[in-house]
C-alpha cells in the first residue's frame, strides 16, 4: 500500500506518492524538477543523447 500525502499550493493540489509528485491534473513533476536542476549545457547533452537514441532506433527498425 502506498502512502499518499496531498496539500494545496497556489490553488493547485499536489499529491506525493512513493517519491513522485503529481499535480491535480495528474502531471508527475519529478522529471521536470530533475531537468530544471541541470545546467543548460547538461540539458542540451541529455536532449542530444535522446535524439541520437531515437535515430538509432529508427535506423535499426528499417534494417531487414
Amino acid at each position: 500500500m502506498e502512502l499518499m500525502e496531498s496539500n494545496s499550493v497556489d490553488n493547485k493540489t499536489v499529491t506525493k506518492a512513493a517519491g513522485s509528485t503529481r499535480t491535480s491534473k495528474g502531471v508527475d513533476t519529478t522529471l521536470l524538477k530533475w531537468m530544471a536542476s541541470n545546467t543548460p549545457e547538461q540539458r542540451l547533452q541529455i536532449l542530444q543523447s535522446n535524439v541520437a537514441a531515437i535515430v538509432r532506433a529508427r535506423n535499426a527498425r528499417r534494417r531487414p
